[in-house]
């Protein structure tokens, strides 16, 4: 039965080799299906016991694959010019009026930036930390939507909504990706879900998509 091309569930890459993990970020690549694996209802592969080895830059994928990660970057950069371009027009007493302006936007434009920045980069790693420590339990994906609102790389994020339940508590979360999350996930299809022991609130699928 032929196998259907295997794409890094943590880069994004595609790898048509049997490897056990990805040549691009090294992350553990799942096992080869069959071409019509995911098409009736079967739940995606277990995954492996902690602890999981994923990419040290997956954090920051995740972080510029984000909406708000992403205007941070932009937000901190144009910051970042107007904040030396101020500086420098500020030491020439002609210019000095011009430069103070723009110095004192670029410096508000540039703590914003850097403060969401910040936010976004430790939400991502604590998803890394759940990906990496995470405790399994089965859950269903409730929605699968496209924000069409939102054009990030000149694509479109999907949110897969999903509820899971913990020691007879019933959770739910949601995973923003760039990806077609088609078929693996889809509404009403089982998912595996890796969760914080600590605080089953705080959660992820598996494999990220």
């Amino acid at each position: 039965m032929p196998l259907k091309p295997l794409k890094c569930p943590w880069c994004g890459s595609s790898d048509y080799e049997a490897r056990t993990n990805c040549r691009n970020c090294g992350g553990p690549l799942p096992e080869r299906e069959p071409e019509d694996a995911g098409r009736s209802g079967e739940m995606p592969l277990k995954p492996p016991p902690p602890p999981r080895e994923i990419s040290k830059n997956y954090a920051r994928k995740l972080m510029m694959g984000s909406g708000w990660g992403l205007s941070a970057a932009i937000f901190a950069f144009i910051g970042a010019i107007f904040f030396f371009l101020g500086l420098l027009l500020s030491a020439l007493v002609v210019t000095a009026f011009v430069g103070i302006p723009f110095t004192g936007m670029g410096a508000i434009f540039g703590v914003f930036g850097f403060i969401v920045l910040k936010a976004q980069y430790d939400k991502a790693s604590r998803t890394v930390e759940v990906l990496k420590h995470g405790r399994d339990t089965e859950g269903l994906v409730t929605e699968v939507e496209q924000n069409l609102m939102v054009r990030i790389n000149g694509r479109n994020p999907f949110i897969i909504s999903y509820g899971y339940t913990v020691d007879g508590r019933h959770f739910k979360g949601s995973v923003q990706t760039l990806h077609n999350p088609f078929p693996v996930y889809r509404q009403g299809c089982g998912a595996w879900v890796l969760y914080d022991p600590g605080s089953p609130e705080t959660s992820t699928l598996y494999p990220h998509p």
